[in-house]
């Protein structure tokens, strides 16, 4: 008898090229799209427009803060990427969530979806292909600072869609942390200090309305002590 061959596992062991790192995220995104568990939404061209213009005027203005002295050209995809994001919960939902208001980072310290829902909840928004950076929010004494859930976006631009993959509780996020081996999908090492990759895309919860997730966020807003 022929000896079983064992499954080659998804996440190999040490650093990641550019290629493999693609390859890894459409097998966790393949993976859910199977099973229902991401809601695509249609980007039309009013959707783009609005975000691109969005995009330039706000990098515009950045640009005059000092915290915010960098390249506007690689900043304008980033924040088109993220406006897309708000855009199509909005559509998804049936109601306003982007706030196309510009003004000091200062003003703007609250969670997404505090002043459009009044939730304690962000939006996570990002390029399909790559898994997303999250920052960390653990503390090096073992407790967790206070953080709040997050909703995880992919965008396809190319297709003008996107992805609604479900909302991640603090807990979630503080598990995806404990991953030690989601490092490798952090380009910049030097902002591991900061941030990590979220790879724990299976483990978000869907929701199919406002009601559903307002009772999703409710129920898991703040967690304090870490898990390991």
């Amino acid at each position: 008898m022929n000896a079983r061959r064992k499954k080659t596992p998804p996440f190999p062991i040490g650093d990641v090229t550019h290629e493999q790192h693609r390859k890894l995220f459409f097998y966790m995104f393949n993976r859910i799209a199977n099973h229902d568990s991401s809601i695509r939404v249609e980007l039309d061209d009013k959707d783009m427009s609005y975000a691109k213009d969005f995009a330039k005027r706000i990098v515009k203005e950045k640009m005059k803060e000092k915290v915010h002295q960098f390249d506007g050209n690689n900043e304008i995809p980033r924040w088109v990427v993220g406006v897309l994001g708000e855009v199509a919960l909005g559509k998804y939902l049936g109601v306003k969530i982007h706030d196309d208001s510009i003004g000091d980072t200062k003003e703007f310290t609250v969670p997404d979806l505090f002043d459009p829902l009044g939730l304690m909840c962000g939006v996570k928004t990002f390029r399909i292909g790559n898994f997303p950076l999250t920052n960390r929010i653990r503390k090096k004494n073992g407790f967790s600072t206070q953080s709040y859930p997050q909703i995880f976006i992919s965008i396809d631009i190319y297709n003008q869609c996107a992805f609604i993959h479900g909302l991640a509780s603090v807990v979630t996020l503080l598990k995806n942390e404990a991953d030690l081996t989601n490092n490798r999908f952090v380009k910049d090492k030097t902002a591991l200090k900061r941030k990590t990759a979220f790879t724990h895309l299976s483990a978000l919860e869907p929701f199919a309305d406002l009601s559903s997730l307002k009772e999703l966020v409710n129920g898991r807003t703040h967690t304090h002590k870490m898990v390991n």
